[in-house]
């Protein structure tokens, strides 16, 4: 039947590439503790490249900066106090990351440092005693050669907008929900989250476009 037909043809794709294999295989660091213990590696939540690097947000606080011609890893930029979740490059010296203590932190690439921390949470961390939201899932560059503008959202279901080089906020555009996911398309920020539609922004944060996802 058509079910038997389609398994064969999925089978016989996946034999086609059943002798491919990694070019490289890249591990975070495992921490040694005490008596010997040695914790396990950390996970990696999200990738960028730059140049012949790639650089991966850790779950151990971390991202780690790897060599893809040598797979060796070259630094560790450490700022963050709790999980990166994800990475975006800003031009060829410059990576932002996010986190779930709430902060966006730039890294000048020349040196490793941080170039600034933004706190896109600030006033809108708690509400009465219960703490909600205080973390950041996702964001995205409009160039990854050179950004003028970063847009990021997290838990508490605001997608933020910052000039990259004032390193101010222009705009928060509200949503339903947390925000999982955010990309840029020319002039238009979209974000996608918990909820059933993908939402799409101008940068004076006017919702201009709305996709349900079914």
């Amino acid at each position: 039947g058509d079910a038997d037909t389609l398994s064969k043809s999925v089978e016989a794709k996946d034999s086609n590439f059943s002798h491919m294999k990694p070019m490289g295989v890249f591990c975070n660091p495992r921490k040694p503790g005490p008596r010997g213990f040695v914790s396990p590696a950390a996970e990696t939540n999200g990738l960028t490249c730059i140049g012949g690097h790639v650089f991966a947000a850790s779950g151990d606080g971390n991202i780690y900066q790897w060599d893809l011609d040598t797979g060796k890893c070259l630094r560790v930029l450490s700022g963050h106090t709790d999980i990166v979740h994800c990475v975006a490059a800003a031009g060829p010296d410059l990576l932002c990351s996010g986190s779930e203590d709430g902060t966006v932190r730039g890294w000048d690439l020349r040196s490793g440092n941080e170039a600034f921390v933004l706190n896109p949470l600030a006033g809108r961390e708690s509400s009465g005693e219960e703490k909600f939201g205080a973390w950041i899932c996702c964001l995205a560059t409009d160039n990854p050669s050179s950004s003028a503008w970063m847009a990021c959202g997290g838990g508490d279901g605001y997608v933020s907008l910052w000039h990259l080089a004032s390193r101010r906020v222009t705009t928060t555009m509200p949503t339903s929900s947390s925000i999982q996911a955010i990309a840029f398309h020319e002039n238009i920020v979209i974000s996608a989250g918990n909820q059933s539609n993908i939402l799409h922004w101008n940068k004076s944060g006017e919702l201009v476009g709305r996709v349900g996802c079914r």
